[in-house]
């Protein structure tokens, strides 16, 4: 046994009713509730054996440090955790001054003393012990003629000399993300198998791989690495149980310990709250990002009783994940609905459409009913893959919706939008507003407001050049929190329009509650007047609703004469469609722009 008078390792417990200084020098302690454990917890919170104590000796300098693992060596953990500085922890190496929470009213702090004469002893009790007290040197003296507590063996020491042997020689952490190494998860698979064994319990291993990981750490540098590496192994904890372990394997790829599962329904809902929590984009400098990711499974005793085996299992089951994302359908993506084709397929293309820039800008203008003036633009989105051409929002944007990537796509159509219609302008081609659909997804996050002040920010463009579009029912889903956001908007002088008005039920009085200056008649009320061009009732209220609160009526999809002379007679304000044009690269905008078209000549 080590033992120095000039370099102590002080554990000061405290509960409710008593406080307890313990000089440690074994090599191991167990903590919890249960009179066998070396150190008793007061608690009922805390677990009958909460965590274990493990000295690791330095083979350099012979010197040692100590640390808290949650639960015992057996692989049980505690029910409430364990928390060093705030920050709950499976493992950590104890360092001078940290303080130890066990999830319930019991604190503890550890002290590592080179010279307990001249160290000045501070904890969060409020308490101090000065560097002159000779009460030190006795307190300490006394402490270890103390160590009478029941050190006598349990069932609970009985663990095998090689886990000790592990213990005292190996690093447990992660440099890079501070989870427990593979060594560490091993050895704690190894003791949940022979627990679930005992308990006839389910277990699982998961590997979990971020597919972009390593792509995306590259476009941000060291710095910024490692804060989303942070995040996103965050996101992974928080998504599993107080029990359950996550350790690293590779900067992109973490290995999960689900123990004690009831049943295999358990597992899948365990690893969609996974996928769920990763898929939230991860935002750093003020940009999000979306990890794509993986996982592959392997369960006890389904797949193997053999812990290596089961991480081979998982392996596989990850690599057959991964090929069924890779997998395209033979027919052209262009031609087929989003529906005939696997969800995941299109994900991941939408992943890497964002990362390969395969997203352009079409647009279409709106031009004054009368003159054939124009008088704004629309932003189109079109995806040019390089496999299937040019796709349509409707082929991909459900998906996009779904799984948060939408997030990026917006962001990417405001940023280009808005730079385009300032090269017009600084090349004196047109002074009008921009306008970009805003997603129901999008305005229902917290996201949107603080992305528009970013790209009027970074772009320079004024924000009375830019014009969102909303929805009917997405304004009027909750008319006061809409309002709020709208307001917000309003205030960095941006326009508003309502999109596909009068399939919703709105009111005039509604209407009048929203800073929206524009209504954009719906396509398919439109598109009745070509066929059935007596039904212009609902048009020509919807019209007189926009006079009526001094707003601009669009019609949109507006394609023959027949349809713009009737939208004349009911004194629509503008137009957009295919009758003035069709949705226009920005090279043929420009030209547009030289040489005008008039609706006369159409």
């Amino acid at each position: 046994m080590i033992y120095s008078p000039l370099s102590k390792h002080l554990f000061i417990i405290e509960d409710k009713k008593s406080r307890k200084t313990i000089a440690l020098e074994d090599i191991k302690y167990t903590i919890g509730r249960h009179a066998d454990n070396q150190i008793v917890i007061a608690s009922t919170q805390a677990s009958r054996f909460h965590a274990t104590l493990v000295r690791k000796v330095n083979s350099q300098n012979q010197d040692y440090s100590y640390w808290i693992l949650d639960g015992n060596l057996e692989g049980c953990k505690s029910q409430n955790g364990i928390y060093v500085n705030g920050e709950k922890c499976l493992v950590h190496e104890l360092k001078n001054g940290d303080l130890i929470n066990f999830g319930c009213e019991v604190n503890a702090s550890y002290h590592h003393i080179n010279n307990v004469f001249e160290t000045l002893i501070q904890s969060d009790y409020s308490s101090q012990i000065d560097k002159n007290n000779s009460a030190i040197g006795n307190s300490i003296s006394q402490n270890k003629n103390q160590r009478t507590l029941d050190f006598t063996t349990s069932n609970y020491l009985d663990t095998s000399n090689q886990v000790d042997a592990t213990i005292l020689e190996n690093n447990y952490l992660d440099s890079l993300t501070q989870l427990p190494n593979l060594k560490l998860f091993n050895e704690h698979l190894s003791l949940a198998i022979n627990n679930a064994q005992k308990i006839h319990k389910v277990l699982a291993v998961f590997l979990v791989e971020a597919e972009n990981f390593l792509k995306i750490n590259q476009q941000l540098g060291s710095d910024y690495s490692k804060q989303l590496i942070s995040e996103y192994t965050k996101k992974i904890k928080n998504s599993l149980r107080s029990g359950d372990i996550v350790a690293s394997i590779k900067e992109d790829k973490f290995i999960i310990l689900i123990s004690q599962i009831n049943s295999f329904e358990d597992i899948q809902t365990i690893s969609q709250r996974i996928l769920k929590n990763v898929k939230e984009p991860i935002e750093i400098n003020e940009k999000p990002y979306f990890i794509r990711t993986n996982i592959g499974i392997g369960t006890y005793p389904n797949d193997s009783n053999n812990g290596q085996e089961l991480i081979h299992k998982a392996e596989i089951n990850l690599q057959i994940t991964k090929q069924k994302t890779n997998l395209l359908p033979l027919a052209s993506i262009g031609k087929k609905s989003v529906h005939t084709l696997q969800f995941y397929q299109i994900e991941k293309l939408l992943h890497e459409a964002i990362e390969n820039e395969e997203f352009s800008l079409y647009y279409q203008p709106q031009v004054n009913v009368n003159t054939g003036e124009i008088q704004g633009i629309e932003a189109l989105l079109r995806w040019e893959h390089p496999k299937y051409g040019l796709l349509t929002p409707r082929r991909f944007l459900p998906v996009a919706e779904k799984t948060e990537l939408i997030i990026p796509i917006t962001q990417w159509i405001l940023k280009t939008a808005c730079e385009q219609n300032l090269d017009w302008i600084k090349s004196g081609l047109s002074y009008l507003p921009i306008s970009v659909n805003i997603s129901p997804r999008l305005f229902q996050s917290l996201y949107l407001t603080k992305m528009l002040s970013q790209v009027l920010l970074k772009t320079g463009l004024d924000g009375s050049l830019l014009e969102l579009e909303f929805t009917e029912n997405n304004l009027l889903e909750n008319i006061e929190e809409s309002n709020q956001v709208l307001q917000t908007i309003k205030e960095m002088k941006i326009k508003m329009a309502i999109d596909d008005f009068g399939l919703g039920y709105a009111s005039l009085n509604y209407l009048n509650q929203l800073p929206i200056s524009k209504l954009k008649i719906a396509q398919s009320l439109i598109r009745e007047l070509k066929y059935y061009p007596q039904k212009t009732a609902l048009i020509s209220a919807i019209i007189a609703s926009g006079q009526i609160l001094d707003k601009q009526v669009v019609a949109e999809g507006v394609e023959t004469q027949q349809q713009l002379e009737i939208l004349q007679s009911l004194r629509c304000d503008q137009i957009q469609g295919y009758f003035y044009s069709q949705p226009l690269t920005a090279i043929d905008v420009a030209q547009l722009f030289t040489s005008p078209r008039t609706l006369i000549s159409r």
